[in-house]
C-alpha cells in the first residue's frame, strides 16, 4: 500500500490504458472502437516470429473507466484474439488534453 501511496504522489492522479489486440477480426473490432466508444484506433502491421504469418494489430488508449466496455468488444468479435494491456503514464493529443484556459491574477482593462 505505501509502495502505491508513493507512486502516485510521484507520477501522480493521471491514468491511461494502452491496449494492443492482435486479431484476425482487426476491422470489425477497430470500426468498433470508433463508433461505440468514440476512441483513435492505430493499426500495426505484424509479423509472427514463430508462424512468419503477416497480421495486423490494434492499438488504443482509453481511459480506466471504459476498458471494460473494450474487453467486452473485443470478446463479442473475437473470443480467441489476443489482448495486452500497458499502463500509460502519460498520452498528449485530442482526447487526452484539453487546452486549459489561461487565467491571471490581474485582469487586463483595456
Amino acid at each position: 500500500v505505501f509502495s502505491r501511496i508513493i507512486s502516485f504522489t510521484q507520477e501522480g492522479a493521471y491514468a491511461a490504458r494502452g491496449v494492443i489486440i492482435f486479431s484476425n477480426s482487426y476491422p470489425e473490432i477497430t470500426q468498433q472502437i470508433i463508433t461505440k466508444l468514440g476512441r483513435g484506433v492505430s493499426q500495426i502491421q505484424t509479423t509472427g516470429a514463430f508462424s512468419k504469418e503477416q497480421g495486423q494489430a490494434i492499438y488504443c488508449v482509453v481511459s480506466p473507466s471504459e476498458l471494460t466496455s473494450l474487453k467486452r468488444i473485443v470478446e463479442a468479435v473475437d473470443k480467441h484474439a489476443f489482448v495486452s494491456i500497458l499502463t500509460v503514464n502519460e498520452a498528449i493529443g485530442e482526447g487526452f488534453t484539453y487546452a486549459q484556459p489561461q487565467r491571471s491574477f490581474f485582469k487586463r482593462r483595456f
